[in-house]
């Protein structure tokens, strides 16, 4: 089981927040459930429940010791000081036993990991996806527009099973970055309440937009609250006004924030320039911006440095930027580091035999078709705006692109025409991103099953020696037909565009890169979900025969392989949140660190917080 002690409702909650952040920074679509399940504590299905625990390892003796206690149990009912007659309790764990809670996460766990095993749920950082987040009865799902509503009826299906029903009332959805239109999340052809972003309390959620305007493109686009406590600000030395200033660092602004009254308290009062730029907040209420200044800030003992301020109407504490933050050392970014296990020299001959297949994007044999739904309705979409300091990087991209022929010019008319997400890499470069919105919603998907993580792992029973193989841009490997392409052409300011291979975004690539890929490499020893290919042996003999098979067929079928993302000859591999190793299954230590690493409390505050959260 996955459950993480001393993390509660909060900690999801302010997971939530930081998600939400990151999705509307970088403009990526997003939809969030919040599921509640019906008198959820008083209708598992017991009998449901002791399999749940055996399959799990669970030894029957403690299950039997659960049976006895729960099995032909009897309840009554007080009304108004007087007993009713025993009445036999069939279903559901025992409010109010210190039992019930694990019990009710068992199936929790088991509801989600089941239902949501073929979905990728949502990407969250540069290695990490996450499908959901939970406490108790609280379910929280994330998913992007396409898998939405399959991910929403995979939970309901599974929970069914349990006896579990969901609250069709209680149960809401959020939209990050994208238009449900006329097509809301249902249940049981019941549609769901769409809700929007909330503040609680004082709270301001995004309190300054940086709106684009004839002048400088910024954005000042974070989560944040005004009314924090003294320890999520910090003093810097205002050398024009020669004095400490409590400033917030906000990482996600591109922009220093000075409110006039402090800029007013200056002496000598800084030069204040003309500027084009506006300020809006979240709620699009624009700002009364008197311009730019320039001055010296100083943290502690260090070099004094100078940075612009946009002078701005407003009661809001100053705010200090992410690049200035950076330039002053106050913040440092990590990125994720991944220790690989070295490869065996024998392996690595064997590499540089199939270097091949490690070069380039790979093609696989034939053609796909996407298929209309009858009556579908063509939509134009016109083009996203982009922002100026993005416009050459764009064009670039975009000429990369085509130059590598992924995509080609569209000059004659088309009946769809799509939008894009752009979106900024960690590197700095641009990934544009198809977001068919109404195509998806009107073209057939194939529905091709996907293996779940449990068939992967009954063909690694006995293994000793693993290698994982990852599929480079795996959906680009398929090659449209000439009608499939008109499809997804997409609008931007340079013009229109098409994909000449298969996009990512559309509800269909799933099902058809699997089967693809399955085509490719069938009657071989492994195992494949979407684009990880799992190999695995008894032995070097028998792993690296299996490895040479695999390479031989993908370069007999021209796949290519990311060496960066792939792992050879290992004892262990990460998989799906887990560890393959000879030993058998074992949770992913880079999972589990925040656990693992938690400090033991250390006053009586942090002993009740953990006391809660256990």
């Amino acid at each position: 089981m996955n459950w993480a002690s001393c993390v509660g409702c909060t900690d999801d909650i302010f997971a939530f927040r930081l998600i939400i952040q990151q999705f509307e920074r970088y403009n990526l679509p997003l939809i969030l459930m919040f599921l509640d399940f019906i008198a959820a504590f008083d209708s598992v299905t017991r009998q449901k429940l002791w399999k749940i625990l055996e399959n799990d390892g669970m030894p029957l003796k403690f299950v039997e010791l659960m049976k006895a206690y729960y099995d032909a149990s009897v309840s009554r009912v007080r009304i108004y000081g007087e007993e009713t007659e025993e009445f036999l309790v069939e279903f559901g764990v025992k409010q109010g036993c210190v039992l019930s809670p694990t019990l009710f996460n068992y199936c929790i766990d088991w509801v989600l990991e089941n239902a949501l095993s073929s979905y990728p749920g949502a990407q969250v950082g540069q290695n990490l996806s996450l499908t959901d987040l939970d406490y108790a009865g609280d379910v929280g799902l994330l998913s992007d527009p396409v898998e939405a509503q399959n991910m929403l009826d995979s939970v309901v299906a599974w929970a069914d099973l349990i006896g579990l029903k969901v609250s069709t009332e209680k149960t809401k959805f959020m939209a990050i970055n994208h238009d449900t239109g006329p097509f809301p999340l249902t249940i049981n052809q019941v549609q769901l309440e769409k809700v929007n972003r909330t503040s609680s309390g004082s709270q301001d959620i995004h309190a300054l937009d940086f709106s684009p305007c004839s002048g400088s493109e910024l954005y000042i686009d974070s989560i944040h609250s005004m009314n924090q406590t003294k320890d999520q600000h910090i003093d810097l030395y205002f050398s024009t006004q020669k004095k400490h200033i409590s400033f917030k660092l906000d990482t996600g602004a591109d922009a220093n924030i000075l409110p006039l009254k402090e800029y007013e308290r200056c002496c000598p009062r800084p030069t204040l320039n003309k500027t084009n730029s506006i300020l809006t907040r979240y709620t699009n209420g624009k700002l009364n911006v008197y311009g730019v200044c320039e001055a010296e800030i100083q943290y502690k003992d260090r070099p004094g440095q100078k940075h612009k301020f946009f002078v701005v109407d407003t009661q809001k504490v100053p705010i200090i930027s992410r690049q200035t933050s950076v330039d002053l050392g106050l913040v440092k970014f990590i990125f994720d580091v991944q220790t690989m296990q070295p490869c065996p020299d024998r392996i690595k001959i064997m590499i540089d035999q199939y270097a091949d297949v490690f070069e380039g994007i790979g093609q696989l044999p034939g053609v796909c078709k996407l298929t209309l739904k009858e009556g579908a309705v063509p939509t134009v979409q016109p083009p996203k705006r982009v922002p100026f300091a993005l416009e050459k990087r764009l064009k670039a991209e975009l000429d990369r692109l085509e130059q590598m022929k992924i995509i080609e010019k569209v000059t004659k008319p088309t009946d769809w025409v799509n939008s894009v997400v752009i979106v900024e890499k960690a590197n700095g470069n641009l990934r544009i991103c198809l977001d068919p919105v109404d195509l998806n919603k009107n073209l057939k998907r194939p529905h091709y099953p996907i293996p779940t993580f449990e068939s992967i792992t009954q063909r690694c029973a006995g293994a000793k020696i693993f290698s994982k193989l990852d599929a480079t841009s795996g959906f680009w490997s398929m090659m449209l037909d000439d009608e499939s392409s008109d499809l997804t052409t997409f609008n931007t300011i340079y013009g229109r565009y098409k994909f000449k291979r298969y996009p990512f975004g559309l509800n269909s690539a799933q099902d058809d890169f699997q089967r693809k890929m399955e085509e490719a490499f069938e009657n071989l020893n492994l195992g494949l979900i979407v684009d990880d290919i799992v190999i695995c042996g008894a032995d070097d003999s028998e792993h690296d025969e299996r490895l040479k098979a695999a390479l031989e067929r993908a370069r007999e079928k021209n796949v290519k392989f990311n060496q960066e993302k792939c792992v050879f000859g290992a004892e262990s591999i990460p998989y799906f949140g887990h560890l393959l190793t000879s030993e058998g299954i074992k949770p992913d230590p880079e999972k589990t660190r925040a656990i693992t690493e938690m400090p033991p409390p250390e006053n009586s505050e942090q002993l009740q917080k953990t006391s809660r959260h256990a």
